[in-house]
């Protein structure tokens, strides 16, 4: 009796396999191959979403030392929406990925691009491209000064399609006292994500919680040559020098002799 039950159950499978293989193939799933060959080394792991026409969503985490393996996955023929997140480590997930509370962007890397597989071997390249911008900040000042930024933006991450989230991001960094030559500053770094509104600001104060400075750094991004429609993002380097309310901009590191020199 087993016997015969297993030979039923084998005899029905390979029904099903044959029916795939001569007969409509619309219910068959495409194979799809991905190609994560181009990824840039700064990136350690990818959060992969497939959003499938039925309804259906496939997700995945790849780490770097399968990026030049063959990755293949059945998927349902149709379209289908293909989200990549690289180096996702405190943005949490809610339909795309966001900046918690309290904290500042990982350094992500994205690609989005929508797709129709509707035959039997599909195949891809997911290029992923720098999507956020670190902020290098430094203003003059010795290891007797308490001063301390906060970042504030209305951008927070991105949807599974690539558009900008929008919330409330407020980042405190953490100051570190730097010597160069006989000058002597305050850094602080963080991340934010591509700006979808002119509200990107950085407010200075004072140890006695006294505003000192706000600065408008959305209009910094615009000096700098940042470009929001820019397929892949720089950082940005500011020094101030409250003293003598200037500003140096650029986009490349502190010492470029390029850099744009304002007053506040």
């Amino acid at each position: 009796m087993r016997r015969s039950t297993i030979i039923a159950a084998v005899v029905a499978m390979a029904a099903s396999v044959q029916s795939c293989i001569l007969e409509d193939r619309s219910h068959c799933p495409a194979y799809l191959t991905l190609d994560f060959s181009s990824t840039p080394a700064e990136v350690s792991h990818i959060n992969l979403i497939i959003k499938c026409a039925d309804g259906s969503v496939f997700t995945d985490s790849i780490s770097s030392d399968r990026f030049t393996s063959v990755y293949e996955i059945p998927v349902p023929r149709g379209r289908a929406g293909i989200a990549a997140f690289g180096n996702i480590e405190c943005m949490e997930f809610a339909d795309g990925y966001r900046i918690t509370t309290g904290n500042e962007a990982d350094n992500v890397y994205t690609c989005f691009f929508p797709a129709v597989y509707d035959r039997d071997l599909c195949s891809d390249s997911v290029r992923l491209l720098k999507n956020n911008i670190g902020l290098h900040i430094r203003i003059t000042g010795d290891s007797t000064d308490s001063l301390y930024t906060v970042i504030t933006s209305s951008s927070v991450g991105y949807d599974l399609q690539g558009e900008i989230l929008e919330g409330e991001y407020v980042y405190t960094p953490e100051a570190a006292h730097q010597t160069e030559g006989e000058r002597q500053y305050l850094e602080f770094f963080c991340r934010i994500i591509r700006q979808k509104n002119d509200d990107l600001s950085m407010s200075v104060y004072g140890p006695g919680g006294e505003i000192l400075k706000v600065l408008p750094l959305s209009s910094y991004l615009d000096e700098a040559g940042i470009d929001m429609s820019d397929e892949e993002l720089d950082d940005l380097y500011l020094t101030l020098d409250l003293a003598e309310a200037r500003l140096v901009i650029s986009p490349i590191d502190w010492t470029d002799t390029g850099n744009i020199q304002i007053s506040i």
